[in-house]
């Protein structure tokens, strides 16, 4: 009997793990069928923005021992950062990237942007 030789092909390595882990994480798996649809009928759109935006609604953050869910303006820069990043921060982005405040208002107290 011949050895089994490893896996080295993309799905055994990352596509399957990946995947099990997601479904584990408690994430569903869509069909093509439905991914197409989520995408709004745009193939090339990687990220789903309503399912993103569902996800985030349900955040929220801790400050000064409250809970606030995340504002509609953070989730909406959230959302364009994620769906849309700059391509010339790929290496070094997580040194220079902006950071978005939770909230523009938490309890009365404006958010001020710590540069």
């Amino acid at each position: 009997m011949k050895p089994l030789a490893p896996r080295f092909q993309e799905e055994y390595s990352a596509k399957i793990p990946a995947l099990k882990l997601l479904a584990n994480l408690g994430w569903e798996l869509l069909s093509p069928e439905q991914a197409l649809l989520a995408r709004g009928g745009k193939a090339d759109k990687v990220v789903l923005r309503q399912v993103l935006r569902t996800e985030l609604k349900k955040r929220t953050f801790t400050f000064a021992g409250k809970d606030y869910p995340l504002s509609n303006k953070t989730i909406d820069n959230l959302v364009a950062d994620v769906c849309t990043p700059a391509l010339n921060e790929c290496l070094f982005g997580h040194q220079t990237r902006q950071q978005y405040p939770p909230g523009d208002i938490v309890a009365g107290i404006p958010k001020v942007k710590n540069h």
